[in-house]
């Protein structure tokens, strides 16, 4: 993983992978970094970098300090992904059906990401699985959490969104959608949510490219009502993005 510093037009190099070697023998020390987003100080200047590392058979999240070069990395198959919230603290969220909590726990800051506490528990919303994948501060300290859940169909492609208020400690009940419908339930992948937590992109039928890029029928969710948006897009889609 590189950075480039526009003005200078010079790069350095921040993080190297570590692949496998023969037999698998250094698999405690396998990683694949990918970059996920920056964080910007109180100048707003970046001063960290969100980034996924992937570990044997698992993939966790840490916090690459851009000016110390240090790299923190979230431990114990606690989640995947952290959310850096308005004020100071960090939402820890994520897990699949590897490992990973079904919880959420908050970081007083991102100095420190291992120093956390449980603030909601999954089974206490409600009985069915579920697996978060994306979360978004919706207005000052409160996230909507959006991920995966477990259907009794297996055939259904299930989603499942909630708002937390991580000051309160409390959940508003949790809202299931079926993302796709009929003979579109091939393969279904969702894209980034939209800012306000309120729509989800959706590709339908979904495939990759050789180059590894996804493209699929299309469909966009709101997740406040269920319902599709009514608008016209293109059948097949295979880059949709939120404009900033």
């Amino acid at each position: 993983m590189w950075l480039l510093d526009l003005g200078a037009r010079e790069t350095r190099q921040l993080l190297a992978d570590v692949p496998l070697d023969e037999g698998a023998s250094n698999a405690a020390d396998y990683r694949i970094y990918q970059p996920e987003r920056f964080v910007l100080d109180d100048a707003g200047q970046p001063a960290a970098l969100i980034v996924d590392a992937g570990v044997w058979e698992w993939n966790t999240v840490g916090v690459y300090d851009l000016a110390s070069g240090a790299l923190q990395e979230l431990g114990g198959q606690l989640h995947t992904s952290l959310l850096p919230l308005s004020d100071g603290r960090v939402l820890l969220y994520g897990n699949s059906g590897l490992a990973g909590e079904f919880a959420l726990h908050v970081a007083e800051s991102l100095d420190d990401i291992n120093d956390f506490s449980e603030v909601l528990s999954f089974g206490a919303l409600t009985g069915a699985t579920l697996f978060a994948e994306q979360a978004v501060e919706i207005s000052p300290g409160i996230v909507r959490v959006f991920g995966s859940a477990l259907s009794e169909r297996p055939e259904e492609a299930l989603a499942f969104s909630f708002d937390f208020d991580v000051t309160a400690g409390t959940a508003t009940e949790v809202q299931f959608v079926t993302l796709s419908e009929g003979d579109e339930s091939s393969n279904t992948v969702t894209g980034r949510l939209s800012p306000d937590g309120r729509l989800i992109p959706v590709y339908l039928n979904a495939l990759w490219t050789d180059a590894g890029s996804l493209y699929g029928n299309f469909a966009l969710l709101d997740l406040d009502t269920g319902a599709r948006v009514t608008a016209e897009f293109p059948e097949t889609v295979g880059v949709f993005r939120w404009q900033p």
